[in-house]
């Protein structure tokens, strides 16, 4: 399991890489920082955070 962060070359894939897009979630994160907003309260609860650890934690 990796991050979409870095570009992974289609040659080091393999069958079983799971590949997460982390663009909504650093997006958020961004935009809360520039508006001096906290990062960590917008992920306690939202739906879509916890789907993301879900996905993590069950590998």
């Amino acid at each position: 399991m990796t991050t979409n962060t870095v570009l992974l070359p289609p040659e080091k894939h393999f069958d079983k890489l799971v590949v997460l897009n982390v663009a909504e979630l650093l997006g958020e994160a961004i935009q809360r920082i520039h508006a001096g907003a906290s990062v960590s309260t917008a992920y306690r609860s939202t739906d879509a955070f916890q789907a993301r650890l879900s996905l993590i934690t069950e590998f």
